[in-house]
């Protein structure tokens, strides 16, 4: 059954291991990243050309669904948050953590009975693992396989990962950000009900 604040919750001693996902190894047969630069500027012609070379780099190295070895510490990541270099670079492919509308207000763990004068939401924002672990993307009603276990939704904590723009992550957009001098907005948590809509939270 969906609860939207689910009860009897526990701290993570630490939180499930983030898994692989996206492209295993280059190729020329396949989606992105390629194999040759060759076939890279065919696939996207109107690139500028200094970018071609990234449509050949960010293979994982990994099967899909495996824990992300190239995360730091990836067994013993704690409570809370945990960042994604310099294990997985910028332009690595990393998982994608649940992009589905329910899951996603489920994570948040809003309710009326939680809000106080400093958080009016009553969102405490507290499932995001439990939620990549136990249905992720949704089993679209087929039961649970057995067994089951951390890494059967192929996602583990992938919600928890961040890119820190302190230390260098992602600098395209941390400048673009400065340039346009809205470095100080906090932009809202956006939920999309597929994959034509937003999806992220973003904190600069």
């Amino acid at each position: 059954m969906f609860d939207l604040a689910a009860q009897g919750k526990a701290i993570y001693g630490d939180i499930p291991a983030p898994l692989a996902g996206g492209a295993t190894k280059a190729s020329d047969t396949s989606p992105a990243p390629f194999a040759t630069l060759r076939v890279a500027k065919l696939a996207e012609p109107g690139l500028f050309h200094t970018y071609n070379k990234f449509l050949t780099t960010g293979a994982t190295g990994l099967p899909f669904g495996v824990v992300d070895t190239r995360i730091n510490n990836v067994n013993n990541l704690g409570q809370g948050v945990f960042q994604l270099t310099p294990g997985v670079k910028y332009d690595d492919y990393a998982n994608s953590p649940v992009h589905r509308f329910y899951q996603m207000w489920q994570q948040t763990d809003c309710n009326a009975d939680y809000a106080t004068p400093t958080n009016p939401s009553g969102c405490l924002n507290d499932l995001f693992p439990w939620v990549e672990t136990t249905i992720g993307a949704g089993s679209n009603g087929k039961a649970q396989p057995s067994p089951f276990t951390n890494l059967t939704t192929g996602e583990g904590s992938t919600a928890m990962a961040f890119y820190n723009v302190q230390q260098g992550d992602a600098p395209y957009m941390k400048e673009t950000r400065r340039r346009l001098h809205i470095e100080r907005q906090l932009p809202p948590i956006v939920r999309g009900r597929n994959r034509s809509e937003p999806h992220h939270v973003r904190l600069w």
